[in-house]
Order: C-alpha cells, then sequence, then structure tokens
C-alpha cells in the first residue's frame, strides 16, 4: 500500500515538469509588422534586436514574466518582446532557401523562390510539404524540411 502514494508524487512530479517544458518550449508566431526585442522585460530596456515584416516570424518561447515572453529565433537571436505582439499560431521561416509551389511536390509550378529567413503562416499541410502563406496573401507549397517553426 506503501508504493501507491510514492508512485502517484513520482508520476505527479513528472507531468508538472512535462507542462511547464510545453509551455517553455512553444513556438509562437508575431503578428506585427515590426517588433523589438529587449534585453530585460521592460519597454525601459535597451533594445537587442528589431524585426521588420516580421508578420507570421516564428519565435521559440523560452520563459515568460508578466506580459513578456523570451524569445528566440531559429538561429537563435532573441530577447524579451511583449507578448501583445505574438500568436500561438501555426508560422514558419525558411532556414535556407526554397522554392514555393503551385501544388504539394516538385511536379508543382514554381512560384517563386523564398530567401533564408522569409516567414509564413502554415494554412495547410501534405506528406513533407507545408502549404503557407505570406503577410500579403501569396500562397504556396514549400517541401518541410526546409522550414523551422510550428508545423
Amino acid at each position: 500500500m506503501r508504493k501507491t502514494p510514492l508512485l502517484f508524487l513520482i508520476l505527479s512530479f513528472f507531468l508538472t515538469i512535462n507542462v511547464h517544458s510545453a509551455y517553455a518550449a512553444d513556438i509562437y508566431c508575431i503578428t506585427k509588422p515590426k517588433a523589438n526585442f529587449r534585453e530585460k522585460p521592460s519597454k525601459e530596456s535597451q533594445i537587442v534586436m528589431t524585426l521588420v515584416h516580421s508578420v507570421y516570424y516564428p519565435v521559440l518561447i523560452e520563459k515568460k514574466k508578466g506580459k513578456w515572453m523570451l524569445a528566440k529565433d531559429f538561429e537563435g537571436d532573441g530577447g524579451w518582446i511583449i507578448a501583445s505582439s505574438i500568436e500561438n499560431i501555426p508560422c514558419v521561416v525558411v532556414s535556407d532557401w526554397a522554392n514555393v509551389r503551385s501544388k504539394a511536390g516538385t511536379s508543382g509550378k514554381l512560384r517563386w523562390k523564398a530567401e533564408k529567413g522569409e516567414a509564413f503562416k502554415v494554412i495547410g499541410s501534405a506528406p513533407n510539404w507545408i502549404e503557407v502563406e505570406d503577410y500579403v496573401g501569396n500562397n504556396g507549397w514549400i517541401y518541410k524540411p526546409l522550414l523551422w517553426g510550428k508545423k
């Protein structure tokens, strides 16, 4: 009978860790056209990085403090960003360069070449392919391994 409370205690410990880790390691999407990352969680703190044309840009959330979130991008750069600038929606960024095609697969017509750092909202998926849309409404399909973010 003594093993049951101990087992419950151990399971509770691991569930608590996993819930916290899931939040702390979640990817959010910047929803503002310009995003400032700060050294500390305060508007008075020094800006360490600014992203322009940052709509749909994914960031990995590491910590939350009040209305601020500590975030890093796909290259490990970042800082504190105000929570009102981000949402928990699927978005991706091109990690090198990628062809954007009219349909999933290499048989899809090439629409354009996306450059490293180009960000998209995820609107669909197929095996190994992600359907994306940029901030002005252009859409297409990109091979999944070429993307970083919440797929």
